[in-house]
């Protein structure tokens, strides 16, 4: 891992916090589509919002306006912008965009205040969806199913674990790379799924892959209040994640380093839980360690100075995610 030593050599733009690291080997180009994709993705720049233009995002940062206008273009180009002539450039919407799609999302809404309203008179959502039943008596509802798709397994399990709890629906898991050639397990998930859903970082992948079956692909965005805890410990001193899928190790790297960029890149450590020299090298350098919940079984023996905490997202996805899911869920 390559550590940077330099002081104040990087430019700051202040509204969406990009950077410009002069050491690194990284073109400035990549650096801005790498920050800007993972705000995306983060939700720190939201869809239809506008971005600086090329005089202003240049002079800010001290670059050269080629260079920005280079970024805009390849990301207008990759899907993520949408530059227009007199207006400036603006983020890609990346879910559905129609009329009907907000009225749903605004349904939802609704019925979110009438759940804390009815709570406050005592009712459980439970008994407040009992109530209605009762007093409208709709037909049931068709089975609704997702399927969620990832490059890494366990952000893949997480995503699906917090849809079932939330929503009640059945939900799938299937990596990126099961897309090439699909077994006919997956095939079967993909025809009977009513949506897929998957991160901004591969919505275009999955998009492509997926446009044969002619279904909606919803974007995922994680809740940065997610990694709070993390990032307060990481700040004062290294910690080290332990996981056995080794994207997952880097794509949790990366979405620390974007969600707090002034976190110190030497205090996030990485290891392959089944790789023991890995482990004791992290461990002899950390006092709390964050492991996998699907690789409990499998702790390994650490210092007895190492605190070990289980890597625990009560809600990993963002609400404003899970009501846009929910909402093309429900339009028939």
């Amino acid at each position: 891992m390559s550590v940077n030593t330099s002081v104040d050599t990087r430019s700051t733009h202040r509204d969406i916090g990009l950077l410009i690291d002069r050491n690194s080997k990284l073109s400035f180009t990549r650096q801005l589509k790498q920050q800007i994709i993972s705000k995306i993705y983060f939700g720190v720049i939201r869809g239809s919002s506008k971005l600086p233009s090329v005089r202003e995002l240049s002079g800010r940062l001290k670059v050269n306006p080629k260079t920005i206008r280079k970024t805009y273009h390849e990301l207008q180009n990759d899907g993520y912008l949408i530059i227009k002539p007199r207006v400036g450039v603006i983020v890609k919407t990346p879910v559905i965009n129609s009329d009907r799609l907000d009225t749903h999302v605004n349904r939802i809404k609704l019925v979110r205040q009438h759940i804390l309203e009815a709570s406050a008179l005592g009712l459980s959502p439970q008994q407040l969806v009992t109530l209605i039943q009762n007093l409208d008596n709709p037909p049931n509802h068709k089975q609704l199913s997702v399927v969620v798709i990832e490059c890494n397994r366990e952000q893949n399990q997480w995503f699906v674990n917090q849809i079932k709890s939330t929503l009640n629906i059945t939900a799938h898991e299937v990596l990126l790379e099961e897309l090439v050639n699909p077994t006919a397990e997956v095939k079967d998930r993909l025809v009977k799924a009513q949506c897929f859903a998957t991160t901004h970082f591969h919505w275009n992948t999955v998009c492509e892959y997926t446009q044969r079956n002619n279904k909606p692909v919803l974007q995922l965005r994680l809740a940065p209040q997610a990694f709070k805890t993390i990032v307060d410990i990481a700040t004062l001193e290294p910690v080290g994640f332990f996981a056995s899928d080794t994207k997952f190790l880097q794509g949790m790297k990366r979405a620390l380093m974007t969600v707090a960029p002034k976190l110190k890149e030497e205090h996030i450590l990485t290891a392959d839980i089944n790789d023991s020299k890995q482990v004791r090298s992290v461990t002899a350098q950390i006092n709390t360690a964050f492991i996998s919940p699907f690789c409990v079984d499998r702790i390994p023996d650490l210092n007895a100075k190492v605190q070990v905490q289980i890597l625990a997202f009560k809600r990993m996805i963002a609400l404003e995610s899970m009501d846009t899911l929910q909402a093309a869920l429900l339009m028939e």
